[in-house]
């Protein structure tokens, strides 16, 4: 592991920054009382360059472990021609390791190119398996298997013409990952027509045991004739087989992204679906039993939302999956839903918020805006969100980090971040997430896409640090104290 050189920018926002432009006074988790377990930190460390989209997403599994992927270049190469799935896992001990994202049909960690055709496309997605002590994980990855000879044991890939979304399961409570079954593309792996062109959609390990797939399909003729689709796919963990064949997400409206948002709850799973924004809650078995309606606020004299008779959320963008994000506990049936919409400064749609839903009403619950209203001197301001995130613990405990863009000193993007409780009231401000942010003016220090995830182990934060750093597009990422950790009853002060 290589960790961030300061360079003596660990500073109080105030310090750094004039009053006026000061998004956040809170330059780091220890200025609203969180310890930093693990500081900045770059993964996957390559000493070179890293393509822009190659973005990092995180999860968690059952006995606290932290984890995210990300893609890296083959080897040690440094090129960007190539790409390979990588996988960091924060323990329960804080111990940190680096795993390969995908092993070959023999069981061997595949260090090489892994995508002939699509370098610069979708980012790979993680899912753990969150049921109480459990360490499973699934990777899905954009890439092209079926161009080498080691992931061709079989004719699993007869007919491809092009890349496809493909996944893979793995049991690490032994230690290093055991894959559960070859990689595979799940919506097509039983299809015996000319196939190909699946983009990555998500992955959700369910309460059940099984595995939910979403592939953004560009094939045309197999399961739509729209240009593009969401399917989802229920797969066995152990065996990666059909539970539910491929299914529209949302047959009322099949042309949008399918990396739309996947989250998985008590006996169900829900999804978002882009465009029109809708979330489809689900049974286990992959029958609908809900929906939710995105009805964004347009009221700038009721932000956030106490009552949700007219609008259903202040959250107005309606982009895919990876600026918007959606989260529950696996034991719970509460969805949030993480995203940007109506500020009261400006009343542009670039304020990040996070909704509380039913999902088994399909109604919304609670609404809180992310960032506090930080006024200084009689100047009020507010973070320009991107690319929000969410995560929820077991005990509803949320996570929210966003990019922040505002910067009005002209300083580079920063991470945001904020803890919540399960009724979104704050447990802390608003703070900058890595100990190397800098609001100042032309400091070249810059994060952006952020992905979180939360257990009692931690918060776990990455992003890509687009500059500072050397080589460009580092994925970087810290763990922080988790304020709303179920305290291990051995610890508890008896009195």
């Amino acid at each position: 592991m290589q960790t961030f050189k300061k360079l003596g920018l660990v500073m109080m926002c105030l310090a750094l920054v004039s009053p006026a432009f000061c998004q956040t006074r809170n330059a780091n988790p220890q200025a609203v009382g969180l310890d930093v377990l693990i500081e900045d930190t770059i993964a996957f460390d390559t000493q070179s360059d890293n393509n822009a989209n190659w973005e990092a997403y995180a999860d968690a599994m059952g006995d606290g472990s932290l984890i995210f992927v990300a893609n890296t270049t083959a080897g040690s190469s440094g090129d960007l021609a190539t790409e390979r799935p990588a996988v960091g896992v924060v323990n329960p001990d804080l111990s940190y390791n680096e795993y390969a994202g995908a092993y070959d049909d023999a069981g061997n960690p595949w260090m090489e190119n892994l995508d002939n055709e699509r370098s610069d496309g979708n980012p790979p997605v993680i899912a753990g398996d969150r049921r109480p002590g459990n360490r499973g994980y699934i990777v899905g990855n954009e890439c092209t298997p079926m161009d080498f000879g080691e992931f061709s044991s079989d004719n699993r890939w007869a007919g491809y013409l092009s890349h496809g979304f493909c996944v893979q399961a793995f049991d690490l409570s032994g230690g290093d990952p055991a894959p559960l079954f070859t990689l595979r593309d799940p919506a097509y792996q039983y299809v015996d027509t000319t196939v190909g062109k699946g983009r990555v959609g998500g992955v959700m390990w369910l309460d059940n045991g099984n595995i939910l797939t979403e592939t953004e399909d560009r094939d045309t003729f197999e399961y739509t004739a729209q240009s593009k689709s969401p399917i989802l796919t229920i797969i066995d963990s152990q065996t990666g087989a059909w539970v539910k064949s491929p299914f529209i997400a949302r047959d009322d409206d099949p042309n949008t992204d399918g990396w739309g948002g996947l989250t998985a709850f008590a006996g169900g799973f829900a999804h978002r679906t882009n465009g029109t924004v809708t979330i489809e809650f689900f049974d286990n078995a992959g029958n609908q039993t809900a929906q939710w309606e995105q009805i964004p606020n347009d009221d700038d004299l009721n932000i956030p939302l106490t009552d949700f008779t007219d609008y259903t959320t202040s959250i107005s963008t309606t982009g895919r999956g990876d600026g918007n994000h959606i989260s529950s506990a696996l034991s719970g049936t509460n969805i949030y839903y993480a995203g940007c919409g109506l500020n009261w400064i400006d009343f542009s749609s670039n304020a990040p918020f996070v909704t509380k839903i039913d999902a088994i009403t399909g109604t919304s619950v609670a609404e809180a805006m992310c960032h506090e209203r930080v006024e200084v001197e009689g100047y009020e301001n507010y973070a320009a969100g991107h690319r929000a995130s969410c995560f929820v613990a077991e005990n509803e405990a949320v996570i929210v980090a966003w990019s922040d863009s505002a910067n009005g000193g002209g300083g580079d993007g920063q991470i945001m971040c904020r803890v919540f409780d399960a009724d979104l009231n704050p447990v802390t401000e608003t703070f900058l997430a890595f100990q190397a942010s800098n609001l100042e003016a032309g400091s070249d220090i810059e994060f952006k896409h952020a992905q979180c995830a939360i257990s009692d182990v931690g918060i776990l934060v990455t992003c890509r640090a687009q500059a500072g750093f050397g080589p460009i597009n580092q994925h970087a990422f810290t763990v922080f104290e988790n304020p709303l950790a179920e305290q291990p009853v051995e610890e508890w002060e008896l009195y």
